[in-house]
């Protein structure tokens, strides 16, 4: 992941998926390796809101029905040789963990991490003796805006908000977007920037100061989708790693004829 996330303005050949059909969509791309193969946990979304779902060796995807709430970025960590997932359900006002089986292939409940606080794309990583939780929040006047880091020394908490919370605003790189990586020693973290508008593309950020009383990072570099082979050129907001592979998403935008055509049949208004 770090020679793409580090490597200015190379093309990257990518092996697409196949898309979703209508206004559903997939996105937010992490996974893990069983027998050297990938198991990707991604949002699909089906026009109302967005569900867990899991797919491995080709199969079909599956729902794995984590909440009634709408769920994306379903974050993937190990911790003392156990996989999590904290996928996102802002919408909730909680934050929980989940523990991934193996065997039944499902995720089970753990504990909730976060609550009363509308975490958007939680994404953690142990650095230092130390768990650290990043994440936007979507009661906060836009998710896109403000970053938010809670710690903890223990996976399960409890967390404990950073004294400088929110420790950074900024549209253009606050909001996560995906998996840390460390590169020479040097913790990076890639992140979202919506200053042209959501799921533009990313940004990658060198933490040069992280601590429970201090915060500061550099942007080091940009990925833009039109460093990705293929069709999805108006959007990347994903990047995470999976063993060898890296694991992007992409955006394009497509002519609906029938969204056009319910604009003209609507009936006209009558004013007094």
């Amino acid at each position: 992941m770090e020679e793409v996330a580090l490597n200015p303005g190379k093309k990257w050949e990518v092996k697409w998926l196949k898309e979703a059909t209508g206004k559903c969509f997939h996105a937010d791309p992490f996974g893990i390796l069983e027998d050297g193969k990938p198991v990707l946990f991604f949002e699909y979304f089906n026009g109302t809101k967005g569900e867990i779902f899991i797919q491995s060796n080709g199969n079909e995807s599956r729902n794995l029905q984590v909440s009634k709430y709408h769920c994306s970025y379903p974050f993937i960590v190990e911790d003392k040789g156990t996989i999590y997932c904290i996928p996102e359900q802002q919408a909730s006002g909680k934050l929980s963990l989940y523990k991934y089986n193996r065997v039944e292939k499902t995720l089970e409940f753990i504990s909730c991490l976060l609550e009363g606080f509308h975490a958007v794309d939680p994404s953690l990583v142990f650095h230092e003796d130390s768990w650290w939780l990043f994440c936007t929040n979507a009661a906060d006047k836009g998710a896109d805006i403000r970053l938010y880091i809670f710690h903890s020394k223990e996976l399960s908490g409890p967390w404990n908000p950073h004294q400088l919370n929110p420790v950074k605003t900024d549209i253009r790189s606050a909001r996560p977007g995906g998996h840390f990586f460390t590169k020479d020693g040097q913790l990076y973290r890639p992140s979202q920037d919506s200053s042209k508008g959501y799921g533009g593309s990313l940004v990658i950020n060198r933490i040069d100061s992280l601590s429970p009383e201090a915060f500061m990072e550099t942007p080091v570099n940009g990925l833009h989708p039109e460093q990705l082979s293929g069709i999805y050129t108006e959007g990347w907001h994903t990047i995470s790693s999976c063993g060898k592979f890296t694991l992007v998403d992409g955006k394009r935008k497509k002519f609906n004829l029938r969204n056009i055509l319910k604009i003209f049949r609507k009936k006209p208004h009558a004013f007094l």
